[in-house]
């Protein structure tokens, strides 16, 4: 008896993965067989008769001829995954020979909207022990948060009749143990804000040129983050998955799991600083030698280079240790701590 699991809300409770419930149509070729020359039914028109039918129920979700072949084999096997209970519940009504487990499928109603902070999740059921037959995740809060979404499996324990798999005795249902159903979780994200962002980014990306783009937007005051977005992201409804669990380009979150050092975010100081003081002005060149001693330490650019000639607007360009500290002389320790105060900082 699986466990429903747990919905990922926005902060506003806006759904952003949840889980419906469907059926697995199975098939146990040689109890239907005993049970067919029991009730002097001929095998073969019985199989045709229900492909036919499962092939009229649910359309272009199955290939009849594929049908046919499970169900010829002498080995049990699964005819139709992910079924809804009501299309099941047609088909073994009219065909009981057909038989039905529980399955579930993961909803993510936005497609790409904040996958890369969701996850992805799906039905699992390779584990020997059959409680744990259930959706789990792969990857992205739905992995990380598993245990909580997840919840935990009941049972029970019936007598079924003699080889109709499945099919229980009225009235023989004991030791019921109830399923536990999963926790949902609410994220500091808003979905619509998230969106928005998604979508510029993607847009500025390929306006740019850039290889990659990630961008956050949060509370600076509790830490609450209201969007974190990729330019790439990937869409849970596509039958291929995620392109592969191991494609961080579109599973990642680069923004917290590929940091770099932030002290150039600082240069903007300098600059503002240089502009206006009326130091100079972005255009006017400045000499830029390859290194420059400062106290104890010697620095140097991100990049090997001699003397170069380049604009105030260039070292910033390229972020030009060097060149900004050039210009943080020129602006001198007083001037630079007063635009520091107006920065806030």
């Amino acid at each position: 008896m699986p466990a429903k699991r747990g919905d990922i809300v926005d902060r506003n409770g806006v759904k952003l993965a949840f889980s419906v419930d469907t059926k697995a149509l199975t098939w146990a070729p040689k109890a239907v067989r005993k049970g067919a020359e029991q009730a002097k039914l001929n095998y073969d028109t019985l199989v045709q008769d229900v492909a036919k039918k499962i092939k009229s129920v649910l359309g272009d979700q199955v290939d009849e001829q594929d049908l046919l072949t499970r169900m010829r084999s002498e080995n049990f096997s699964y005819l139709v995954q992910n079924v809804t209970p009501a299309q099941e519940k047609e088909i073994t009504t009219a065909f009981p020979e057909v038989g039905s487990e529980n399955r579930a499928v993961r909803e993510y109603p936005g497609g790409t909207l904040a996958t890369n902070i969701i996850g992805y999740a799906n039905w699992r059921s390779e584990d020997k022990d059959v409680k744990k037959h259930s959706i789990h995740g792969l990857f992205g809060m739905e992995n990380d948060r598993d245990s909580v979404l997840a919840g935990e499996a009941g049972s029970m324990k019936v007598d079924t009749q003699e080889g109709a798999d499945g099919v229980i005795i009225p009235g023989s249902i004991r030791e019921v143990t109830q399923a536990k159903d999963g926790s949902d979780i609410e994220l500091t994200i808003d979905a619509d804000v998230q969106y928005d962002l998604q979508r510029k980014l993607t847009d500025y990306v390929a306006k740019s040129g850039a290889k990659n783009g990630s961008a956050v937007i949060l509370d600076a005051h509790t830490g609450e983050v209201y969007a974190l977005a990729n330019d790439k992201n990937f869409d849970p409804a596509d039958s291929k998955g995620p392109n592969g669990t191991g494609n961080t380009e579109v599973t990642g979150d680069p923004a917290v799991s590929t940091p770099y050092e932030p002290g150039s975010v600082n240069k903007v100081v300098t600059a503002a600083s240089v502009i206006d003081f009326g130091i100079a002005k972005p255009d006017d060149p400045i000499t830029v030698p390859g290194s420059k001693k400062v106290a104890d330490r010697t620095i140097d650019d991100a990049w090997p280079h001699g003397t170069l000639k380049m604009s105030v607007a260039g070292v910033f360009a390229k972020s030009s240790n060097v060149g900004t500290l050039e210009l943080a002389d020129e602006v001198g320790p007083d001037r630079y701590a007063e635009m520091l105060k107006r920065f806030g900082l």
